[in-house]
């Protein structure tokens, strides 16, 4: 993951999304993270970990909770300042009685987040925009990683827009998902609604 920074730093990109799996492995590669970034106006983007099992409180109460946790933690020291995580909400597949667990959930994440002026964004899977409407009421300081790929997974349109910060357009969306056309036919009236950045999750070589 380094060797893409250097490329994208090569590119005269601004900035490079991060994944972090396991925060305890990546914690050992935190001095190269901060060498690449010193000297040079690049600054980093934080993607967290899959949540585990969306129907699972324990995993999420004692495993992933405390990913997040740990994760928050590292990020000051690379200057991070936006966090995108997953937390499955789709009411199709998720059991009702989780919704309260896992909105306090995001509150807890926040909260914390808020101590180091960190942005959590909440990253669409399958959820459409009635899915996700009531979150976002609850939570107004969290915001939203949209990706692309996702919204096209369970529905023929999603207009889930509003209250976007990311859109991420990954490497998930195929020419039988979304054309070029696609993408391109919306910019105008729908990019211009994102106060944020736009995030390109394909291989560099493609």
């Amino acid at each position: 993951m380094s060797d893409d920074v250097r490329r994208l730093k090569g590119l005269g990109l601004q900035f490079a999304e991060i994944p972090i799996v396991d925060p305890d492995k990546f914690a050992g590669s935190i001095g190269e993270y901060q060498a690449l970034k010193k000297n040079s106006d690049i600054y980093y983007l934080c993607h967290g970990p899959r949540e585990g099992d969306a129907n699972d409180p324990e995993t999420l109460e004692n495993t992933y909770f405390p990913k997040l946790m740990r994760i928050l933690a590292i990020m000051p020291q690379l200057d991070m300042r936006l966090l995108t995580i997953h937390l499955w909400l789709d009411a199709r597949f998720v059991k009702h009685e989780l919704m309260a667990y896992k909105i306090g959930f995001l509150q807890r994440v926040i909260d914390r987040a808020k101590e180091t002026g960190t942005t959590v964004c909440l990253e669409n899977l399958s959820e459409t925009a009635s899915h996700m409407e009531g979150i976002f009421k609850a939570l107004p300081e969290l915001s939203m990683t949209l990706d692309l790929g996702h919204a096209k997974l369970l529905t023929e349109g999603n207009t889930a827009f509003g209250f976007w910060t990311n859109i991420r357009i990954g490497s998930n969306i195929s020419t039988s998902m979304i054309t070029a056309g696609e993408i391109l036919r919306p910019k105008i009236s729908i990019f211009r609604l994102v106060k944020g950045s736009l995030i390109f999750q394909e291989s560099l070589n493609d």
